[in-house]
């Protein structure tokens, strides 16, 4: 894809760049393109079922930053025909594609998501191409702008960021800067890549990269306080990428640095990290209906679960009063003395049992005779 803004020697970069993409269909480039194909914008892919691309393509119209869309299968399933969204300032779309591309070769390494999770194709976790997994008819791919777009222009002013030089891929991170949702496309961040300056290099840094606005354009942060700001505590853990290195090569530009500040720019892998948590369903259509089952399965468990402890809780107090009450009513003589006899100074006193008394009889009688028998009088009846 041609940079209008570098038109120099067309002929010979244009040359270069289609020796490159040979070079990634027959696996012989393998590695991060930073410093690759100058003159020409580089892009990140991202492929989706169909049934997603209008809420993807929402996404990236409401996220223009971190989420430049450049392209995209003239058709569901078409990998050699796209259509621009770059637009000329008349309103035509001005996107030179490259003959006889390929989009399920034609890049270094592929990663391949099932229902949302990154997992590996004949135990490769980055395959060099995804023909396999291409589904004719349903998959679209979408371009997206990459940041490596504008590092040849930072190099031509004397600010070649450490990464090219050492040939090493630049950080990325995860930030607390919100994206505008679209369709099922919810609760998605920024992903920023970061490159480490002088403090007085930033605003020279910013001028140069902010005509690219379809590759991420100027920075969204920079310095220590920025990098609070949206959420990055340490500039030496990357979440993708490798660590920034100093001018040596060696040294890690860490947290912190009296000489350098960070810089960061959208990045393209944000549209992969919103795929992410978005949660969408992959080639296995199996996913969610099970888990569906699983979960209507222990609700079903937890309610018998429960029944059951009511149930042995009703028996357990039916128990207890059988044990307690029913003997004192099988203990008790069919007729009490009445509350208005007279009893004689000579009478024995009346001895009324208490309730372990009772249940001690009852016990007795259950062992000496039948259950049903009439207890011995255990009052002195009136004379």
């Amino acid at each position: 894809m041609t940079n209008p803004l570098h038109l120099q020697n067309r002929k010979t970069f244009h040359d270069q760049f289609c020796k490159h993409r040979l070079a990634c269909r027959s696996s012989a480039f393998t590695i991060p393109t930073a410093g690759q194909a100058p003159i020409h914008l580089q892009a990140n892919l991202l492929v989706l079922p169909k049934k997603y691309a209008d809420d993807f393509r929402l996404l990236c119209h409401r996220n223009p930053v971190p989420c430049p869309l450049l392209a995209e299968s003239a058709s569901p399933g078409d990998f050699r025909q796209l259509k621009s969204y770059v637009q000329s300032a008349d309103g035509r779309r001005i996107l030179a594609v490259a003959d006889n591309i390929d989009l399920r070769h034609d890049f270094p390494r592929y990663r391949v998501y099932h229902n949302s999770e990154h997992v590996p194709v004949d135990g490769v976790r980055e395959p060099t191409d995804v023909a396999a997994q291409w589904s004719a008819g349903d998959h679209v791919g979408f371009l997206v702008g990459c940041s490596f777009s504008f590092e040849r222009a930072l190099h031509e002013a004397g600010l070649t960021p450490q990464h090219m030089t050492h040939r090493r891929n630049v950080p990325m991170f995860r930030t607390n800067i919100p994206l505008c949702p679209a369709g099922v496309f919810t609760g998605g961040t920024y992903v920023v890549s970061m490159r480490p300056y002088r403090m007085s290099d930033v605003e020279e840094v910013r001028d140069i990269t902010r005509p690219f606005g379809a590759t991420h354009g100027e920075p969204v942060a920079w310095g220590w306080d920025g990098a609070e700001r949206i959420g990055i505590e340490d500039v030496a853990r990357p979440d993708w990428g490798d660590q920034a290195v100093k001018a040596d090569g060696v040294t890690v530009f860490a947290h912190g640095d009296e000489e350098l500040v960070p810089v960061f720019w959208g990045c393209g892998v944000t549209p992969q990290e919103a795929v992410m948590k978005a949660g969408l369903e992959g080639t296995s259509r199996h996913f969610r209906p099970i888990t569906a089952a699983v979960v209507v399965l222990c609700v079903v468990l937890c309610v018998v679960v429960l029944c059951v402890v009511v149930l042995c809780v009703v028996v357990l107090c039916v128990v207890v009063l059988c044990v307690v009450f029913v003997p004192v009513a099988l203990v008790l003589p069919k007729g009490l003395p009445s509350a208005n006899f007279q009893a004689s100074a000579n009478d024995p006193p009346l001895h009324r049992p208490n309730g372990v008394e009772l249940v001690q009889q009852f016990w007795a009688q259950l062992g000496s005779k039948s259950f049903f028998a009439r207890p011995k009088k255990p009052y002195a009846e009136p004379t």
